[in-house]
């Protein structure tokens, strides 16, 4: 199991979810894959996240180099596939 869902729990991995849903943003919730998370751990982990309206992927880029990457990278691109930005300012602002 992960250390900090081991640590801290799934009710703070919703209220992360929750805080980047509350910008109206998608949400991909990235796993760092270890040798000791379990399948059963991982499909959890991701039925869960997807509960909550967030995408899920795992990143396995410390086994796998880059490749281990490809689910998480295909994952951010696929969610922000429809995504308009709301900026907090006019793009015309002055820096000042």
């Amino acid at each position: 199991m992960s250390k900090a869902i081991n640590l801290h729990g799934l009710d703070n991995v919703k209220k992360h979810i929750d805080n980047l849903k509350s910008f109206n943003l998608p949400v991909v919730v990235a796993l760092n894959k270890f040798p000791t998370d379990s399948a059963n751990f991982i499909h959890e982990l991701k039925d869960f996240c997807q509960s909550c309206g967030a995408n899920f992927a795992t990143s396995d880029v410390f086994a796998e180099g880059a490749t281990g990457g490809f689910e998480l990278a295909n994952a951010v691109l696929d969610s922000i596939s429809d995504v308009t930005l709301n900026f907090t300012y006019d793009l015309s602002d002055s820096i000042e």
